[in-house]
């Protein structure tokens, strides 16, 4: 059994020696995590509409002089008529493609850059909570070794895929099938060949009966986030050290728990400096 209060006395000792370096491996954490969104003002040309309202009549002599100059204005003006929504077509097009590759470059980061810098991340934290003379960035790299770097890949994009779907379902079990399976960076970390299959079950058996428990434990830690949002948004990284510090510690725990509870053996989530070497 875990307590709030235990789980953070242990992140705060782990932050006295190693803030620093938690806070740069936490920043990374979160730029992998989180979902980059940008916007942007409309701005309308409310000169040009009132233009158009009010009834202006131009008198030009010229045109009118019979020569033949009408015809050619009208001509002119229908051809830009039919021109008009062909630009418009191409624009919209060129459009789309471009937010297609946006979407797609996006993805693409996520998936094979982000996943893998939050596993590393996360193996900073629990190793160096775990053993002390871990505590170093060379964590941060360790997915993409070789040996690595497909298979946690694949895993964390079946989670995220697993996760979208139950949202598609209704958001409450999108919200419980997220904390289910909010374990496979940790596990990953300990174990980085384990297969995905084997890594969503065990997330499940060890959060089973624990998700609320660890929902109130992310509650907790909202006075500190707004307290961080007063400053402009910054403070957060300066909250998510300590936040990431209590989640490593509640995963040696938990893990610990499914050791002894014969869940899982302590051989599956073997871990040696040959990860990160």
């Amino acid at each position: 059994m875990w307590t709030r209060s235990e789980l953070k006395i242990n992140a705060k000792e782990f932050l006295k020696k190693h803030y620093w370096k938690a806070f740069l491996v936490a920043l990374v954490i979160a730029i992998a995590t989180s979902g980059g969104t940008s916007g942007g003002d409309s701005h309308s040309n409310t000169s040009q509409s009132n233009f158009s309202n009010k009834n202006f009549s131009f008198d030009v002599p010229f045109l009118n002089t019979g020569d033949g100059l009408n015809d050619n204005a009208s001509t002119v003006e229908s051809a830009v008529s039919k021109a008009v929504p062909w630009m418009w077509g191409v624009a919209f097009g060129l459009g789309g493609v471009v937010i297609i590759l946006v979407i797609a470059v996006a993805l693409g980061f996520k998936i094979f850059i982000a996943a893998p810098l939050e596993v590393g991340g996360r193996s900073f934290f629990t190793k160096g909570a775990e053993f002390e003379e871990e505590v170093h960035f060379a964590h941060l790299g360790m997915a993409f070794r070789k040996t690595h770097y497909f298979n946690i890949v694949v895993a964390m994009f079946y989670r995220s895929l697993m996760t979208f779907l139950f949202f598609l379902l209704l958001i409450i079990p999108g919200i419980i099938k997220s904390y289910a399976y909010s374990l496979v960076p940790y596990l990953l970390a300990d174990n980085p060949q384990l297969d995905p299959d084997r890594a969503l079950k065990l997330s499940e058996q060890m959060t089973s009966g624990q998700k609320m428990d660890i929902f109130v434990l992310d509650l907790s830690f909202i006075g500190w986030y707004i307290l961080g949002g007063l400053f402009f948004g910054i403070g957060f990284y300066f909250v998510n050290p300590y936040a990431y510090a209590t989640k490593a510690q509640l995963y040696l725990v938990l893990k610990a728990n499914a050791i002894n509870n014969g869940i899982c053996s302590p051989s599956e989530l073997v871990w040696t400096k040959a990860f990160v070497e």
